[in-house]
């Protein structure tokens, strides 16, 4: 079945947040992510992924449809823009110190 979002998706939103907390540019993030989408659909990866990562859910029988991998890259570009503006908003508002500060 071909969908734009599943339950992974969350999963992808978090590493998003993640990816904004260890410093990493938001263009950057976004390559990455495409990259790693690009090389979790191989064929040779999905085979090292069903061999080798006993830990992945549920295995992976075949590359995820084109329509889910834009979900996937979405979820965790949502992800990272989450953690940004909630940052400087709490900066603003001054509740904390941001965590990513301009100019360091």
């Amino acid at each position: 079945m071909s969908v734009f979002l599943d339950q992974y998706s969350y999963l992808h939103f978090s590493t998003g947040v993640v990816a904004y907390f260890w410093g990493i540019d938001f263009y950057i993030w976004i390559i990455i992510h495409i990259l790693y989408e690009l090389f979790e659909n191989l064929y040779a990866s999905i085979h090292i992924i069903n061999r080798y990562i006993t830990y992945w859910p549920g295995g992976k029988s075949c590359p995820d449809p084109i329509i889910n991998r834009v979900g996937d890259v979405v979820s965790g570009a949502l992800g990272w823009l989450s953690a940004y503006y909630l940052d400087n908003l709490g900066g603003y508002y001054r509740w904390y110190q941001p965590h990513i500060l301009a100019n360091e």
